[in-house]
């Protein structure tokens, strides 16, 4: 037992370190569950339609129907005509938002930017979707002209496109009323939108003068990540549709006393209670908005003090993701950097501070005065 004590102190350890150092990707660890620790000792279940009424009583549909009203809202629906639920990732929400069209339009032929999350392409195989990958501005938003000319290049075929509300490398908003300007002006009638907001989903809600997601729009289902802006200790998501799409997917299941409609058959019930207890504390007077608000400071500030340095940079408008030049494999390592293309680049999420970032511009500056043989 003093073994097994011992490795996982050892690991708590190596977390500690490595959490302290992350910039690079977007998971925050801005937040206290302790008050929800006793709900570990139950195996809670949320199986099927979290609007059904379950035989397995041990689960939070509740809490998560709860989650799902505050999102419709959030992305203007009324409760009659949404419908979601609380995903493991905002992976599965793509997977599933492009599921609904697919079922909608079996022959549609699925649109996405090269700038897209990989999971839009798994997600496209696994359903036996044709694909195309348009080509990406160089900010990463998708590049509208392209699009235009590869929908008109199967003019018989339904259209399913993946927009991305905040690109994973650079942040970038694909703007979804000039897709839905391609599609009118070309007399397109069968196309179905998915977001993928993954992190993004929660900054624009709580911004002046940005884009906003809305299902006033044509868009027919919107994934965002739990586990990133907000925070949790496992990956996790959330899922929002229009219920009329999902009706074309539900079955009855007798075992459960449940309809089925969603991915997996089994989830996690423990997520729903801790996003309901961060949008019920953490969310509560404005609180998520004077989050956003710090973050982008935090981006603004990085940006410019990159800026001052010399050292190539950029910044995506409503964004809290600042790319710039691939620094050294030391600096990758230690920092946590997601890289790609020659690029890396730190998200300001709600766990990053300004401590942080003065640390990570000051190794940032001896690498470049050392290379520069000062």
């Amino acid at each position: 037992m003093e073994e097994v004590q011992a490795r996982l102190d050892a690991h708590k350890k190596l977390l500690k370190e490595k959490a302290s150092k992350l910039l690079g990707y977007p998971e925050s660890m801005h937040f206290d569950y302790k008050p929800l620790y006793a709900f570990m000792d139950y195996n809670i279940d949320n199986l099927g339609d979290p609007f059904s009424d379950l035989i397995y009583g041990v689960n939070s549909t509740g809490f998560e129907r709860e989650v799902i009203e505050y999102f419709a809202k959030l992305y203007h629906i009324p409760m009659e005509r949404a419908w979601g639920y609380v995903t493991s990732c905002g992976s599965e929400g793509n997977l599933y938002g492009l599921f609904l069209g697919r079922e909608l339009y079996p022959d549609a032929i699925l649109y996405y930017s090269a700038d897209t999350h990989y999971s839009v392409a798994k997600a496209g195989r696994l359903l036996n979707m044709s694909k195309v990958a348009i080509e990406s501005q160089s900010n990463g938003e998708i590049n509208y002209e392209a699009l235009e000319r590869a929908i008109l290049l199967h003019p018989l075929n339904p259209v399913v496109i993946c927009a991305n509300i905040g690109t994973t490398v650079t942040g970038a908003i694909d703007d979804v009323d000039k897709i839905v300007e391609i599609l009118k002006r070309n007399n397109i009638k069968n196309f179905y939108i998915h977001c993928d907001a993954a992190l993004s989903g929660m900054l624009l809600p709580f911004m002046d003068d940005a884009p906003q997601i809305s299902f006033e729009k044509p868009i027919g289902s919107v994934s965002i990540s739990g586990h990133k802006f907000i925070g949790a200790p496992y990956p996790c998501g959330i899922v929002v549709a229009r219920k009329e799409h999902v009706e074309h997917i539900q079955t009855q299941i007798e075992y459960i006393g449940a309809l089925d409609d969603t991915i997996g058959g089994s989830r996690n019930g423990q997520a729903p209670i801790f996003l309901w207890y961060e949008l019920q504390t953490r969310g509560a007077n404005d609180g998520f908005r004077k989050e956003v608000k710090r973050s982008l400071m935090l981006a603004d500030y990085l940006y410019s003090e990159l800026k001052k340095m010399g050292y190539p940079c950029a910044k995506n408008p409503h964004g809290i993701t600042v790319v710039f030049k691939e620094p050294s494999e030391q600096m990758i390592r230690k920092w946590s950097l997601a890289r790609q293309n020659g690029r890396a680049h730190v998200i300001t999420v709600p766990s990053a501070s300004r401590s942080k970032i003065d640390a990570f511009l000051k190794d940032l500056k001896a690498e470049v005065a050392a290379a520069n043989g000062q």
